[in-house]
């Protein structure tokens, strides 16, 4: 089956649809000839799923051991496919960067991300995104990355690590009562409001232990469900 490239399927609206035919269903006789009639449905769905970020974010200890300043500058996906098959399948490569760049991990396509114009988070209280962000793909991506270009507290708190960039990562999705979420084709995961720490902000070495938190998150049947982040290291 001939795959599909998921740069031309950006937005919730143009996602890709594929039918399902059910069995034919016996449906009377016609009334001219006697023959069966049969019946057969056909259902429409995307083999994609969508996953998006809006709110506010909250760096509830800004200042405490290391960070004056967060300049948040991408936002994007690290570990997916951009190949697909309208039969649900992923092709290609994954594309999965764990090096630290001037910009966006090099091998992940500009589908998966955006530069962004801010904010600049200078407090612990709650800073507004400039816009909403989503991206549609094929099966569960490794990482939700948000990038920031730091400033640094003058003496930073003795044995703590700064990064310049630094990373916040989102390694998997909870429910509100804790249990896991696998992201399933034909819904929205729509995260909200992220809160997190100094202590939750890395870079892209994939040697760094994972640590788990929890933020607000929703998902919806190109319909939406709440759903809470894990952050990792």
């Amino acid at each position: 089956m001939n795959s599909r490239n998921i740069n031309k399927y950006g937005a919730a609206s143009t996602a890709p649809l594929a039918s399902k035919v059910a069995d034919l269903v016996p449906n009377g006789t016609d009334a001219a000839d006697g023959n069966t009639m049969y019946t057969a449905t056909v259902e429409l769905a995307t083999m994609l799923s969508r996953i998006e970020l809006r709110g506010n974010l909250t760096c509830t200890n800004l200042g405490v051991s290391a960070y004056s300043k967060l300049a948040l500058t991408h936002i994007g996906l690290n570990g997916v496919h951009q190949q697909f098959t309208l039969g649900g399948e992923q092709a290609g490569d994954e594309l999965y960067d764990k090096t630290n760049q001037g910009g966006y991990p090099v091998s992940v396509p500009a589908c998966f991300y955006d530069e962004t114009s801010g904010p600049e988070i200078t407090t612990t209280a709650e800073t507004a995104l400039v816009a909403g962000y989503g991206y549609n793909v094929l099966g569960q991506p490794k990482e939700m990355l948000l990038k920031f270009d730091t400033e640094f507290k003058s003496p930073v708190a003795e044995g703590f690590i700064v990064y310049d960039p630094a990373y916040l990562k989102i390694t998997g999705l909870k429910t509100a009562e804790g249990g896991k979420v696998t992201m399933e084709a034909g819904k929205i995961y729509q995260i909200t409001d992220l809160e997190f720490t100094e202590e939750h902000l890395t870079d892209l070495d994939p040697g760094e232990p994972t640590i788990c938190v929890t933020a607000t998150v929703t998902v919806k049947d190109w319909e939406i469900v709440p759903v809470e982040p894990e952050y990792g290291k």
